[in-house]
């Protein structure tokens, strides 16, 4: 897989990651609920309690697997191998994305704040060190997958990546649009 290939992966699913961080709709864990940040415009949102993040984080999950088992067409043993790959893949890069998530804050208060100009380049040094591991992580994780997958299964991983945040986020912003009601077919 080449470089652009790598950073075209990556970028859809930092897209995905990064609107599961900052949308947090409590909505997709218990349908019918309007999520915290739905309200005037204008309003900021309120952070999700531990549980019910969890929670919401869980049933994305699901859907995720379900689809992405159906998508790639796994066998059951392919599953087995796979799945576990996956997950390590997804919790590196969760605290990647977390780390430049804190990352991203402390510069916006730093930047308000007094921080000197070589505390603020420290700072964002951290954040370029952060952002730079992730291609590397998707490359040796990239190469575990092809352990199991066919290369054709890999090309459909990648699609499914960009499809699966694509939808998601249409999910997302068609609730929004309702006042933060979800229905049934959102996720078809």
């Amino acid at each position: 897989m080449t470089r652009n290939h790598t950073f075209f992966f990556f970028r859809y699913f930092s897209l995905g990651a990064l609107l599961l961080l900052l949308f947090q709709a409590e909505g997709l864990a218990q349908p019918g609920c309007p999520p915290d940040f739905v309200g005037e415009p204008g309003m900021e949102p309120r952070q999700l309690s531990p549980e019910k993040r969890k929670a919401l984080m869980a049933r994305i999950e699901e859907l995720k697997v379900w689809k992405l088992t159906e998508r790639l067409n796994l066998t059951e043993a392919q599953s087995v191998k796979f799945f576990p790959k996956y997950k390590a893949y997804q919790e590196k890069s969760a605290e990647h994305f977390e780390q430049m998530h804190e990352q991203m804050q402390a510069l916006r208060v730093m930047q308000e704040g007094k921080a000197s100009e070589s505390e603020i380049d420290a700072k964002i040094d951290e954040f370029l060190k952060t952002q730079a591991a992730m291609p590397e992580l998707l490359h040796h994780h990239i190469k575990e997958f092809r352990e199991v997958l066919s290369a054709r299964q890999v090309a459909e991983l990648i699609i499914f990546e960009r499809d699966f945040m694509r939808d998601l986020k249409g999910i997302l912003r068609k609730a929004n649009r309702r006042g933060g009601r979800f229905n049934s077919n959102d996720d078809d």
